[in-house]
Parts: C-alpha cells; sequence; structure tokens
C-alpha cells in the first residue's frame, strides 16, 4: 500500500507510521475477515490519543480502500467505523505584541527569542523560514522574497505549498527588530536560522 501512495516521501512514511498499528493489531488476518465491529472494538481498546486514533482509522480506511480497488474486498469496512471526535485544544491565541515579546523573552538563547518575534511578525510557514537565507531580505525596502521552501527535510528553489507561497512579503518592525537582533552574517547565502550544531537546516 505504501509503495502505491503517491504523495511525498514524507507522506508515504507518516502513512506506514499510522499503518503499523493496524499491522500489529491484525496480525495475518485475511482482509476479507475484517468487519467493521471488529475494527471498532479494537480502536476503541487502544491505549493512543484521539488525534493518533483519527490517524489509525485514516490510514486503514486508505489501505482497505486500496483492497476494494484491487478487488481483495467488496466493501471497505472501516468507513463504517465512526471517526473518533477532535480532541479538545486549549491554545489561546496572543492578544497583543506585548506577549509575543514576553514569550520570546523566555528563551534562553537569544537566536530562539529572534526567531519567535519573527515568525509572529510574518506569519511565514516553518517549511519557509526554515529556508530562509540573508540574500532574501531587502532591508531598505523593509520587505523579503519567499523564494524557496523546505520539503522532506531538503531545501527546493523555486517551489511553494501554493501556487501564492513564492511571493514578497513586508516586514513590520518586530521582524526588523528581530532580524537586527542577529549577529551580521559573514555570506548572505547562509541561512537565517540555522541549525546550532550543523549550521544546516534545523531538525
Amino acid at each position: 500500500v505504501e509503495a502505491n501512495y503517491p504523495h511525498s516521501a514524507q507522506a508515504k512514511t507518516a502513512l506506514a507510521y499510522n499503518l503499523k498499528r493496524s499491522k500489529d493489531g491484525f496480525g495475518k488476518t485475511f482482509v476479507r475477515e475484517l468487519t467493521a465491529e471488529q475494527i471498532g472494538a479494537w480502536l476503541y481498546r487502544l491505549p493512543i490519543k484521539q488525534t493518533t486514533k483519527r490517524n489509525t482509522l485514516k490510514a486503514l480506511r486508505y489501505a482497505l480502500g486500496r483492497a476494494v480497488t484491487w478487488g481483495y474486498l467488496r466493501e471497505n469496512p472501516a468507513r463504517a467505523v465512526e471517526m473518533p471526535k477532535e480532541p479538545q485544544y486549549d491554545a489561546h491565541p496572543f492578544d497583543s505584541w506585548e506577549q509575543v515579546r514576553q514569550v520570546a523573552g523566555a528563551a534562553s538563547d537569544p537566536r530562539d527569542s529572534a526567531l519567535i518575534r519573527f515568525a509572529c511578525a510574518t506569519g511565514l510557514r516553518p517549511q519557509e523560514w526554515l529556508a530562509f537565507r540573508w540574500s532574501d531580505i531587502d532591508f531598505a525596502d523593509c520587505s523579503l522574497t519567499v523564494a524557496r521552501t523546505v520539503q522532506d527535510g531538503v531545501i527546493v528553489e523555486a517551489s511553494g505549498k501554493t501556487r501564492g507561497s513564492l511571493r514578497t512579503v513586508l516586514l513590520n518592525d518586530l521582524a526588523l527588530e528581530a532580524l537586527r537582533s542577529l549577529p551580521t552574517p559573514l555570506r548572505d547565502d547562509l541561512l537565517v536560522f540555522p541549525g546550532k550544531r550543523s549550521g544546516g537546516i534545523i531538525d
């Protein structure tokens, strides 16, 4: 199933990870012998969080859906299993820039503090600021160019999540302040927020 999954290597890894629980749970049971009642009871008993249960059922639904397509099953029993409810999150958004500064100020490393302020001020996706280089900044114009992203742990040039991902972003005072608090780079092709040990992409 994983070999025929038409998505990125990272997505295939996630599918394999989530399918492993089903493989461990049902062992060598033939797919034609699986029932919705059996799957539901097994999923209910799994000692994992709701989000993980949801991912487990999604992966199993996909796998059994492929079994239907390939003629091993007449219908997908996992489709009849009720999807576990989404968990209630208690996350609270920032109410002010002062709160952003307070959180950034709690970071022990000045580079981490700068990253928190920069990420909040620009709204860039992690895969964008991970690939961000000093050459992308135009301090005179108070802007930056999103010219690359990180995909499957590798920096990819001229690529984005959507058509509008490759763009120019205006920098407000908080973002500029964060960038100016960082050490002056020796070369403008270096990452702005590199991994502390390798100097490459933060892992």
